[in-house]
């Protein structure tokens, strides 16, 4: 979603950290920092 530009308001980049907090790479990890 993020590299459709689908992700626009607050709420959508929280659900999509928490997603990405538990990834398993660390560049996950980073995106959800």
């Amino acid at each position: 979603m993020m590299d459709l530009h689908q992700v626009a308001t607050a709420q959508d980049y929280y659900h999509a950290a928490l997603i990405f907090q538990h990834g398993e790479t660390v560049e996950e990890i980073w995106s959800a920092h």
